[in-house]
């Protein structure tokens, strides 16, 4: 029974020490930042033909390089991540026409009129298992220059 008892506090005594040191080994933390792709985004609403606001389709390419760049109205290339939750893109203002960027992001804000759920390809390659773009205004910073980019959080 005594011999019982010592291997017990003996046990408890090394837990409890091999615990103190876990605790002290510093687990690195992630930054919030998943995979940046290049998207090609079709603005507008696809309950509605693809006019009006929102996305209307989102296409990706893992290469910058090989992604087409937009041809006509109300397209746009950018770039897509999560950042801690959060859908973030920087559209780049040279994929779009002058009249796309007015009436999409001209006066402050990219408005969604409904939901847009990421395809499930684009999720994953996001490195989300699913994503929902809800229907809102998003704040977008005024560009001049037709080389920058304007960044959006969603």
């Amino acid at each position: 029974m005594k011999t019982t008892l010592y291997s017990l506090l003996t046990c408890a005594f090394i837990l409890s020490t091999f615990a103190a040191k876990a605790k002290a080994i510093p687990i690195p933390q992630s930054d919030g930042l998943g995979p940046k792709i290049t998207i090609i985004i079709e603005i507008g609403r696809k309950s509605k033909g693809c006019a009006r606001f929102g996305f209307c389709d989102i296409t990706f390419s893992l290469d910058y390089r090989s992604a087409p760049a937009p041809n006509g109205e109300n397209t746009a290339t950018g770039s897509a991540w999560m950042e801690n939750g959060k859908l973030k893109i920087e559209f780049d203002r040279a994929s779009m026409t002058n009249a796309t960027y007015q009436t999409h992001f001209g006066s402050g804000y990219f408005q969604l009129e409904e939901d847009y759920v990421l395809p499930s390809d684009l999720a994953q390659a996001l490195g989300v298992k699913s994503y929902t773009v809800k229907t809102g205004k998003y704040a977008v910073p005024q560009s001049t220059s037709e080389n920058s980019t304007v960044p959006v959080t969603f």
